[in-house]
């Protein structure tokens, strides 16, 4: 394991722990949102254990990906006269549709991520309407978790760019031409 796995490792943990300690309530099946594990947003409200489940889940799959796609690449060395000729170990159409994945975990990581940034904007509207007996704290860990979540999401985001175009010139020898530009898909 290198250290770039061992990262995907760190950070995959600690938001599947963030998630339960800050997870998802319901109501007799109606989401009551999100709110500390042991301050429920009502008194009869539950954990959405369904809905935690598939975050944990996706939080999972994208890491273990990552993980994946971070080891070590090795390839076999095959012997051309007295040339040494590198063959990648990953065949054409497994690598078409993992960069296909690649891409679209990363389309949605920044829309994710954007989406995070628009949830903000009622922020705004409560700072400029101060209420003072409105809960400060609740609010604080609302923005809080969507700063968090969007500055994850966009990590991912532009760390997939680079992964990608690491994958794409060590198979044809340039970057992938749709990341050419620093904001592409």
């Amino acid at each position: 394991m290198n250290q770039r796995q061992r990262m995907i490792l760190i950070v995959s943990a600690a938001l599947i722990a963030m998630m339960l300690i800050y997870p998802p309530f319901q109501i007799m099946g109606r989401g009551m949102g999100y709110s500390w594990i042991f301050s429920p947003p009502h008194d009869a409200a539950i954990i959405n254990a369904g809905q935690l489940l598939v975050q944990w889940v996706a939080v999972a799959l994208i890491g273990g990906i990552m993980f994946l796609l971070l080891k070590d690449s090795k390839t076999s060395v095959s012997s051309v006269g007295t040339e040494k000729v590198s063959e990648p170990v990953i065949p054409e159409g497994a690598f078409t549709t993992t960069l296909l994945v690649l891409r679209l975990v990363r389309g949605f990581a920044g829309f994710i991520g954007g989406w995070q940034l628009v949830g903000l904007l009622p922020v705004f509207s409560w700072v400029a309407n101060y209420d003072p007996d409105a809960d400060f704290g609740k609010m604080a860990a609302i923005v809080l978790m969507k700063l968090l979540v969007a500055l994850i999401c966009f990590g991912i985001f532009f760390g997939l760019r680079s992964v990608i175009n690491k994958l794409h010139f060590k198979r044809h020898g340039v970057q992938h031409p749709a990341l050419i530009k620093k904001w592409g898909l």
